[in-house]
């Protein structure tokens, strides 16, 4: 059951992290975007923000799938890392061409990029709070 959870979390916080990312994609372009016209256009109307969570959603399942099956094998820290990021930026790509993200072949690199600075911000972020935790912990066997 703890199992379930954690993923259901983990959906949550990709629906989440995704929405925000849409967000200030907002921000920048001035304008309140529900996804890219190409793709919302070919949806029912109301169901093309509901697909794109569905897919942010994915994002964290994704991870936390990646994170339970690498977490438990031994092997190079940066290698499980690295299959990490790769199953990712191939969920990342499947995601933009369904959602219609890419109109050619530098937006796909642009957003490939993108994904990866998102990506290791992220993980800095996680790597560092997962430090403090380190650090705490062996001050209080101490």
């Amino acid at each position: 059951m703890k199992i379930v959870r954690n993923a259901f979390v983990s959906f949550l916080a990709g629906v989440g992290i995704g929405a925000l990312i849409e967000a200030f994609i907002s921000i920048g372009m001035g304008m309140n975007i529900v996804g890219v016209p190409e793709f919302v256009d070919t949806i029912a109307p109301g169901y093309a923000k509901i697909i794109q969570c569905f897919c942010y959603g994915g994002f964290g399942l994704v991870s936390y799938l990646c994170g339970e099956f690498f977490g438990n094998r031994k092997g190079a820290f940066y290698l499980m890392q690295g299959l990490h990021f790769f199953i990712l930026l191939v969920y990342f790509v499947f995601v933009g061409f369904y959602l219609k993200w890419f109109t050619d072949p530098t937006s796909v690199l642009y957003s490939v990029l993108s994904f990866a600075a998102i990506y290791f911000i992220i993980w800095i972020a996680i790597y560092f709070k997962e430090k403090r935790m380190v650090e705490k912990m062996n001050r209080q066997l101490k």
